[in-house]
């Protein structure tokens, strides 16, 4: 995989889908084992990948619910930290690639996520609602420093003028 990999980074996405629902066969039927690829590097690959929003979503859409459930199972297991690639592939999906495959995978199937009567896909949308909350947390957070950050690069003083020493 590893020697491939970069090759992935500009695949159309009509092939990163049909690459997805590849990883989502091999995955789900428990055949990475017969396979010469671990489906967690091919996963790491195709969401670390650049793509077109329009065409991503365009090319989505054509995926069941039940895949599109399954992608966000594993777009969940991957901003959890749950979801390791091997040491061949070198780098994992940021969080706002995947926050980005998140957004264009419900967007694609918003109307059938929403009439799902399926308890096992409104407990998904709540897992992936209360685990982006805690990610967004987390970068606000970070936002709140940063200004703190700026201020030491340029070597600013950051108490009133009456304190500093």
């Amino acid at each position: 995989m590893e020697n491939g990999s970069g090759c992935l980074k500009f695949i159309p996405e009509s092939e990163l889908v049909k690459l997805l629902l590849l990883a989502i066969r091999y995955k789900s039927r428990g055949k990475e084992k017969m396979a010469k690829f671990d489906s967690s590097d091919l996963l790491s690959i195709i969401f670390s990948a650049s793509f077109s929003d329009i065409f991503l979503m365009k090319c989505l859409k054509k995926l069941n619910l039940e895949e599109t459930l399954i992608t966000l199972e594993l777009l969940l297991s991957f901003l959890k930290g749950v979801t390791q690639a091997s040491k061949c592939v070198s780098d994992l999906p940021s969080d706002i690639q995947i926050f980005n495959w998140i957004c264009l995978v419900i967007q694609s199937h918003m109307e059938a996520l929403l009439f799902s009567k399926d308890k096992k896909t409104a407990k998904l949308l709540k897992e992936l609602d209360t685990c982006l909350s805690e990610k967004m947390e987390e970068y606000e957070d970070f936002e709140k420093i940063q200004h703190y950050f700026c201020i030491l690069k340029k070597k600013q003083n950051i108490l009133p003028t009456k304190f500093a020493t």
